[in-house]
């Protein structure tokens, strides 16, 4: 996909591969993805996106914060016009679910309480929420999944749930819920 991506012509399809190439499984490839999201050949109003992608894909997720932590410099220098910042922001941490994750969130937006003060609450109350609703319903959710995955037609509810034009889309909603199944 990387390879599509840099071959395109097309803004329109380069927007479309940005919002899958971060879906991969495979975290040496996600590491590429993050490195290359920030390279001179994806144009700078792409990054967010692509690695937003990552950070909704349960094996990039802490890989895309720790990311989205280390280049902080460089998003402030790049979208602290506008809301773009605090969009991305949103994004990144939209599908942490534990409480560990909402500290660390809360301890590194600490030293810039200038600038994202309310992004950050809404973002810490929203990773308080999903781990409190995870604790409660963890079995539930989990048993529900697994009946669906084992019933007589998984393939339906794959289609149903999950069909490819929607993967990311899916995957950011119930960011949640691949915790728990992959």
């Amino acid at each position: 996909l990387l390879k599509l991506y840099r071959d395109s012509e097309s803004p329109s399809e380069k927007e479309k591969l940005g919002a899958v190439i971060g879906l991969s499984s495979d975290v040496k490839v996600l590491a590429k993805v993050l490195d290359f999201s920030i390279s001179k050949e994806v144009r700078v109003h792409d990054t967010p996106q692509i690695v937003s992608v990552v950070a909704s894909n349960r094996k990039g997720r802490d890989m895309a914060w720790n990311f989205f932590k280390k280049n902080w410099a460089l998003f402030m220098e790049r979208y602290m016009a506008g809301n773009v910042l605090f969009n991305f922001i949103g994004s990144v941490t939209a599908a942490f679910n534990r409480e560990e994750q909402a500290r660390d969130v809360d301890k590194f937006f600490m030293r810039y309480p200038f600038l994202a003060g309310r992004t950050v609450r809404q973002c810490v109350d929203n990773i308080n929420t999903n781990a409190a609703w995870l604790k409660r319903d963890e079995n539930e959710i989990s048993q529900y999944f697994r009946y669906m995955m084992a019933a007589q037609h998984p393939h339906l509810f794959l289609q149903h749930y999950v069909e490819p034009l929607f993967l990311a889309h899916f995957i950011q909603q119930v960011g949640i819920f691949t915790s728990i199944l992959w």
